[in-house]
């Protein structure tokens, strides 16, 4: 199980005031361990944090990202935002994921769907 920080004025408790900060200039904040989902505004040329889901270690970090790359990856064509491996090290890879998924990739971080 992950612990999420969604970039909206309705924010956990972690960090609520940076997070809306976060989400009212839509700026870039990757996690430092977990997954973090990055979107873009192509007329501004910039990208932003949407959420950042935490693990404690890296090796929860990959184990989440392969649950959900598995259930959420999508085409780039069809894809709106970036699913990034954010290890301790830094961002290590990526893929393409739709607001569609999005559901789908909660449940799977909030551990309420099982992994396969």
């Amino acid at each position: 199980m992950s612990t999420v920080t969604f970039h909206t004025a309705e924010t956990t408790k972690q960090r609520p005031r940076e997070s809306e900060l976060a989400w009212a200039n839509r700026t870039y904040d990757p996690c430092n361990c977990g997954i973090h989902l990055c979107g873009a505004d192509h007329e501004q040329n910039r990208v932003f944090t949407i959420a950042n889901f935490l693990t404690e270690t890296d090796g929860a970090a990959q184990l989440l990202w392969d649950a959900v790359k598995a259930e959420c990856e999508v085409e780039k064509e069809a894809g709106d935002f970036l699913v990034d491996l954010c290890l301790s090290d830094g961002i290590e890879r990526d893929f393409w994921c739709s607001r569609q998924m999005l559901p789908s990739l909660e449940r799977i971080a909030s551990g309420k769907e099982p992994r396969r």
